[in-house]
């Protein structure tokens, strides 16, 4: 040892180790209702819409795709019924349908803000409109493609694609 003392602090230290009260640690009882925060009641939380503000109809049949402009000033829908339908979006008047050649699957407007395309999903088919709006009192919409897509529609009699 390397002082005179060192067994007998040993020894005392080891005494103090088995003779100290140990602490106690209270267990927590958690429940899974206890973790959930209380909700507000519905009665709380008004006002919120309890009816409907605005009503889009003219469609017959099971409406498929919905897609607001980037402006939100329209909505295209289409569905069943093979007709996209135009509205305006604050006052729900259909400002243009077009009849298509089969189920619309799925509309969705350019995301570009300097031009007003609708990109159609009929059946296997894509169609591009270009609607214009004309801003004023009274709305015209024009149907484009014919000077929009001229020179850039390739038919294929084979696919380009090879599928595996």
């Amino acid at each position: 040892p390397a002082y005179r003392n060192a067994v007998h602090d040993q020894f005392e230290r080891c005494l103090d180790l088995y003779l100290c009260p140990r602490s106690r640690h209270v267990k927590l009882n958690v429940t899974p209702e206890s973790l959930l925060p209380s909700l507000p009641k519905p009665r709380d939380l008004r006002p919120f819409p309890t009816e409907k503000a605005m009503r889009y109809e003219g469609h017959r049949g099971r409406v498929r795709s919905i897609a607001v402009n980037h402006s939100g000033e329209w909505l295209a829908t289409g569905g069943d019924d093979m007709i996209l339908r135009i509205y305006e979006v604050s006052s729900g008047r259909c400002f243009a349908s077009y009849a298509m050649k089969g189920i619309v699957n799925y509309v969705a407007w350019n995301p570009n803000p300097a031009t007003h395309m609708v990109a159609v999903c009929v059946e296997e088919s894509i169609y591009i409109l270009t609607p214009t709006p004309t801003h004023g009192k009274q709305h015209s919409w024009v149907n484009g493609n014919e000077t929009f897509l001229q020179g850039t529609y390739h038919e294929y009699k084979d696919s380009p694609a090879v599928w595996t």
